[in-house]
C-alpha cells in the first residue's frame, strides 16, 4: 500500500522487482522461477519467447482523490526488463515483471497490490513493487 502524488499527466508503470541472489547456481534457479525473455509492448502486453516463470496473480486497487479508479485481478508472468538500483545503501540487481501500464492524470493516489495466493517458490526472496513514469523509446 502506498500514497503518492502525480503532478504530470502521462503513462505510468507498476512492476514487481525480484532481486537476484549472489551465486550463479542460485541465479539459475531464480531464473526458472522469475522467467526470462519478453519485451514490453502495447499497454500491459508482453511478447514472450522464453520461460514465463511461475505466475503470480495479484489484486490491484487504485484510488484517485478518494474515488475508486481501478480494481482488477492481474496475472503476472515472465520478465519484461532488468535493472539495478540502490536501496538503503546497497546496490541491487533485479528482474522486472510488469503488473500494469496505465495513463494517469494529476492527483492524489492510493495503490494497494496484494498477492491472491501464497506462492511458495517466491517465499524468502527479496522483492519490491516499483511505480515509475513510463515513456518507452521506440
Amino acid at each position: 500500500m502506498a500514497n503518492f502524488l502525480i503532478k504530470k499527466e502521462g503513462d505510468y508503470q507498476f512492476s514487481l522487482l525480484f532481486v537476484w541472489k549472489d551465486s550463479l547456481r542460485e541465479m539459475e534457479e531464480q531464473e526458472e522461477i522469475f522467467g526470462s525473455g519478453g519485451v514490453p509492448i502495447e499497454m500491459g502486453e508482453s511478447n514472450f519467447e522464453g520461460n514465463k516463470g511461475v505466475p503470480i496473480p495479484l489484486d490491484l486497487r487504485l484510488v484517485k482523490d478518494g474515488t475508486l479508479l481501478l480494481e482488477e485481478r492481474v496475472d503476472t508472468s515472465g520478465v519484461a526488463y532488468y535493472q539495478s538500483f540502490e536501496y538503503e545503501g546497497s546496490s541491487k540487481s533485479a528482474a522486472g515483471r510488469l503488473i500494469k501500464n496505465i495513463s494517469l492524470e494529476p492527483g492524489n493516489y492510493f495503490v494497494e497490490v496484494r498477492t491472491v495466493i501464497d506462492i511458495k517458490e517466491f517465499a524468502g526472496g527479496e522483492s519490491y513493487i516499483k511505480f515509475a513514469y513510463y515513456k518507452p523509446k521506440i
